[in-house]
Order: structure tokens, then sequence, then C-alpha cells
């Protein structure tokens, strides 16, 4: 995204989800490729209303780790002004895979 603000506002985004995402190593590996695309809908307050797959990765345990982790960095940082409408209507694509989220 060329908007310095809405990519600063993503990598806070990412930042919280990350540090909220559990895995086991053992069962999602590299080799595996795995992936799942979650649409998240954020709140003005930050709070997640909504969690919907675009793309399932077809691992059950992956993908319900992945709407957990967005559920448990709820509340997200709030959206910027300038942000906000964008945020609120749009929403983020989150893609997950064994090793990062990423956008």
């Amino acid at each position: 995204m060329d908007d310095p603000v809405f990519a600063q506002y993503y990598a806070l985004i990412r930042e919280r989800i990350n540090r909220e995402w559990i895995t086991a190593p053992k069962l999602f590996t590299e080799s595996e490729d795995l992936k799942a695309q979650l649409v998240v809908m954020i709140g003005e307050d930050g709070t997640v209303t909504s969690i919907e797959f675009e793309t399932s990765s077809g691992n059950y345990s992956f993908d319900l780790s992945a709407k957990r982790a967005v559920e448990r960095a709820s509340p997200l940082p709030s959206p910027p002004a300038t942000l906000k409408d964008e945020v609120v209507d749009e929403g983020f694509l989150i893609e997950f895979s064994p090793t990062k989220v990423e956008r």
C-alpha cells in the first residue's frame, strides 16, 4: 500500500495479532504450505466486529488458531481518523501461514 498511514496502522494490527497467535510447531511446518485468509472488520473503537474466512487452509486446527488469534487481539488499536471509514466499512484481509501473518 502506498499510503504510509495505512501501512503503519496495518503494521500495528499485524503485530498485535502475531503476539496472540499460538501455533503448535509440530502441527504446522513450512512444508505444509498452509494458508488461511481472514477478512477482519474493526469498529471505530478498535473492537473486532466480524471475522470471516476468505480462504480456509483446509486444516481445521490451523484455521481455528488463526481465528482465535484475531479474537484474542481484540480490541485492536483504534483506526486513525483518516482511515476510520475505510477500516470500518471494508476491514482488512489478513493472511496466515505457518511462519507468519501477512497482508
